[in-house]
């Protein structure tokens, strides 16, 4: 299948347009536009690499418009690239990534049957194992960008990048529009480019579209209806937009086109606005009363089913579904357990046939014909669903869903996962179905279509997220379809176990995360109260250790002998030196190089300089020599480590308040995420010196 010439595409989009807008023929509006495009058509000379033998790229010019056309029907890139079609040359890289992928998939498949038997040795094995894989498999494609490389090209690198950030830009766009019945129209024409795009001849089916609203009852809306939609998208971004344009060219719609447009990809407007239809269906899909158990179901029937069915059911109906030994996964239940297996079957089939009673509404509204245009810019639009996006993944959230469903945000029931899944397995579809488009698009054919395709991973019942990038916590309970066996806490980001955080603080961020807020959330509501008792106790603790001379409090650094530093004394050596001068005499040398903890300290007072007289005259006349000599004390102090301690002598001049406001920020971080006013800087005060418990 050939790409349409751009001009042509063009001229017929205009020839709608005006048409519908001035109520004029179509014939007449082509015509018009046709006479416009001779007069002001002007060829661009494009400037082009053309690389017929690798490594002997040419530069060659060509009209641009002529170029598309010679191209129609190779594989085009989002950066430009174009490529042969795989029955001509199929390169190695693809090859060898579709091998990887296979045996990441056997790897992936053993560590959820560890995990499902509590083997936590195997899990991390074969974890370890998958993602070596997936590391090898990232690695073959980014060996274009290194120029140490011997694939290196930046024009393919930059290919394959650009691919993916349009693909996750349409699967997030999917989701947003889908689900969240959310749509990026940043101007009156991206709104006026939507709706001509899919006016022209073979988009929409009006006969199609009469016969799902009548056979499913769905309810019909008028135009103003659509336009006070069609206001409320564009003024997210445009605040005081009228939208006259778009008004006339709504007017020019049919019925069947209203419908069309108001249903388009928006599955909030087609199950909440019809919600007794789209109810009663979900309570039916799911009502094990209604299934009539079948005993000549076949057990094997399991491996035709569609394998996101299989999840679906699987996490739906869990607890009736549940092998008796853990580490036995769906598949392994035909050959031994399949009594289970039969009922499994029968389960699949009812949901099967439930899904077929609706999938028409999803053909005619959901899986539309065209690609959504210009994905590059949906980088800004405005979400309510799909909370995080990467180069490979979205997290998207069916909060909203659930509330529809069963009014209680705040309970996890199995009615909680019966519609998530149901959001998953329709996105799951919708991603596929636009991933599809994008493919045809940009010129792949034949099994080569699907090679680009997104899977949901895990459930996160609960998730936090951080403002920071790349910062969450989350609790999973489903995994691919697998139901795990206990909740499997996933915390991402260093500032919530940053290495220079000490272990302790860590291993009390992590606690306070997974048990304090993440499980109780799954219980139900939590309270601020406990959860602020819980950080003053800890700040507590660091501040009575710190002064009782503990040095788990402290960061570690590298310090090394000094001809390795240009400036000695404006590097960690500083440290080290007044340690030596200072306090080796009375608690030992420090053997370089080594790490050793590092106490931040104040500028000594008078106050101090009198009382630490009183305490060590030893000490104090070395620290006062070593101010004289440097001009400054460091404001770090090493510590050695053999003695475990930091001197009694320092301790008044500790920066305290540094120390712990260093550790303690995970779990800051974490309750300014659920809405906690806490301090942003050691400046600030503590909980603790807030809250007196």
């Amino acid at each position: 299948m050939s790409r349409p010439p751009l001009l042509k595409t063009y001229k017929e989009n205009m020839a709608t347009y005006i048409s519908r807008v001035n109520n004029i023929p179509y014939a007449q509006a082509e015509q018009l536009v046709r006479e416009i495009m001779v007069a002001r058509y002007q060829p661009k000379t494009a400037v082009l690499l053309d690389t017929q033998l690798y490594g002997e790229p040419k530069i060659v010019g060509t009209d641009l418009a002529t170029f598309f056309e010679s191209q129609a029907d190779k594989v085009i890139s989002a950066n430009g690239c174009v490529f042969k079609q795989h029955e001509t040359k199929l390169g190695i890289t693809a090859q060898m990534v579709k091998e990887k992928l296979a045996q990441r998939k056997v790897l992936k498949k053993n560590m959820l049957k560890a995990k499902a038997v509590g083997d936590e040795n195997m899990a991390l094995q074969c974890y370890y194992g998958q993602t070596l894989i997936k590391i090898n498999i990232n690695s073959l494609p980014g060996s274009y960008g290194s120029p140490y490389n011997l694939n290196y090209a930046k024009d393919l690198y930059n290919a394959i990048t650009s691919n993916a950030r349009a693909l996750i830009g349409y699967a997030y766009s999917t989701a947003e529009a889908v689900l969240g019945g959310n749509f990026a129209w940043f101007s009156e024409e991206d709104l006026i480019n939507h709706i001509t795009i899919h006016l022209t001849p073979g988009i929409i089916d009006k006969d199609e579209v009469k016969r799902v609203i009548i056979n499913h009852g769905l309810k019909t809306v008028d135009k103003e209806t659509l336009m006070q939609f069609y206001l409320k998208e564009v003024r997210l971004y445009k605040k005081k937009a009228e939208l006259h344009l778009v008004r006339k060219l709504v007017d020019s719609l049919s019925p069947e086109e209203v419908q069309f447009f108001y249903y388009f990809q928006n599955l909030r407007h087609i199950m909440w606005g019809n919600d007794e239809y789209f109810r009663k269906w979900t309570n039916d899909t799911f009502d094990l009363t209604k299934i009539q158990m079948d005993a000549n179901d076949n057990p094997q029937d399991l491996f035709k089913l569609e394998g996101d069915i299989v999840n679906l059911v699987n996490v739906s109906f869990a607890s009736v579904l549940r092998p008796p030994d853990p580490s036995w996964q769906v598949y392994d239940l035909p050959d031994k357990a399949p009594d289970i297996a039969r009922k499994f079957v029968t389960i699949a089939n009812h949901v099967v046939d439930q899904f077929k009673k609706i999938q028409d509404i999803f053909n005619c509204f959901i899986f539309t014909k065209l690609c959504t245009p210009c994905v590059d810019t949906r980088k800004f639009m405005k979400r309510n669903t799909a909370v995080i996006s990467d180069t490979d993944s979205v997290i998207f959230t069916v909060k909203d869903w659930i509330d529809w469903y069963t009014h209680d945000v705040y309970k996890i029931s199995d009615a909680t996962y019966q519609i998530s899944s149901c959001a998953i397995y329709w996105l799951t579809k919708a991603v596929a179905h636009s991933l599809l488009l994008y493919s045809r698009a940009h010129g792949a054919r034949g099994e080569y279509e699907t090679t680009m395709a997104m899977k949901n991973e895990f459930l996160y019942p609960t998730m936090i997220l951080a403002d920071i990038k790349k910062h969450y916590a989350g609790v999973v309970t489903i995994q691919e379809g697998v139901v795990l066996p206990k909740p499997d806490p996933d915390i991402k980001g260093v500032q919530f176990k940053g290495s220079d955080i000490c272990k302790s603080a860590t291993k009390f961020a992590e606690n306070f995360i997974i048990n304090k807020i993440l499980m109780k959330s799954m219980e139900g509501k939590f309270s601020a109260i406990d959860l602020i008792k819980e950080v003053v106790a800890f700040e507590k603790k660091m501040e009575d250790e710190i002064k009782d001379g503990s040095t788990e409090w402290y960061k570690s650094l590298s310090i090394r002998t000094k001809n390795y530093y240009a400036v000695p004394t404006s590097s960690n050596y500083f440290y080290y030196m007044a340690w030596e001068e200072i306090f080796a005499d009375k608690y030992g040398t420090l053997m370089l190089p080594t790490k050793a903890p590092v106490v931040p300290i104040f500028k000594p007072t008078p106050q101090y300089i009198e009382w630490l007289g009183s305490k060590n005259k030893g000490i104090c006349n070395r620290m006062l020599k070593f101010i004289e000599r440097y001009g400054r004390l460091s404001t770090y102090v090493a510590i050695n480590p053999v003695t475990g301690r930091v001197p009694q002598e320092l301790v008044p001049i500790i920066d305290t308040r540094a120390i712990i406001y260093h550790n303690i920020k995970p779990a800051y971080l974490i309750l300014s995420q659920i809405g906690i006013s806490i301090p942003f800087s050691k400046d600030e005060l503590l909980l603790g010196e807030m809250y007196r418990f």
